[in-house]
């Protein structure tokens, strides 16, 4: 000061690194009926939430469709809290439902086409050709003629219908 005294003061700060919040296993895009994943934090002792959450689980089906956040929150013993969040998208699957297969035809019955609620999938099963039901082809007997559809987003459904071929 303007007499000549000074006067000094030490303190000591200890800075402590915040916990690593980081996780892994969960991907960015999920179809509603993919099963479900378990998150794996990089430093165990913090927390989970958002939807479809349950745990260290992530469940797409109960998330629902659409876009969610998923966060993983972690406090050490000094204190320190620190999050992350990641984002997926939970998507719908594709119409697989079709019509135009009859529940019976008779073994010389003319061929069916088969509309798709949805195009760009496949029909199988015994008489399908394309999208045409052969009874003749098929034979006498109960078959199931199937539709499989796989979306842009990669997600599959399937719908199954049975027909029975008579030979009279």
């Amino acid at each position: 000061d303007g007499n000549g005294c000074a006067n000094s003061s030490i303190q000591t700060v200890e800075v402590f690194a915040l916990p690593d919040a980081g996780f892994t296993g969960l991907a960015t895009e999920y179809c509603i009926n993919a099963g479900t994943v378990t998150l794996t934090p990089t430093q165990t002792g913090g927390a989970f939430s958002g939807p479809g959450v349950t745990g260290s689980d992530f469940d797409p089906n109960s998330a629902g469709l659409g876009v969610h956040s998923i966060t993983y929150s972690i406090t050490d013993g000094n204190g320190c809290v620190n999050s992350s969040n990641q984002t997926v998208e939970v998507y719908n699957l594709p119409d697989a439902n079709f019509t135009g297969l009859d529940p019976n035809y008779c073994i010389d019955a003319s061929v069916a086409t088969l509309t798709p609620a949805q195009a760009g999938g496949t029909f199988s099963g015994p008489g399908i050709t394309g999208n045409d039901f052969d009874p003749n082809a098929a034979g006498v007997g109960i078959h199931t003629i199937t539709y499989t559809i796989t979306d842009g987003g990669g997600c599959t459904n399937s719908s199954s219908q049975t027909v029975e071929v008579d030979d009279q």
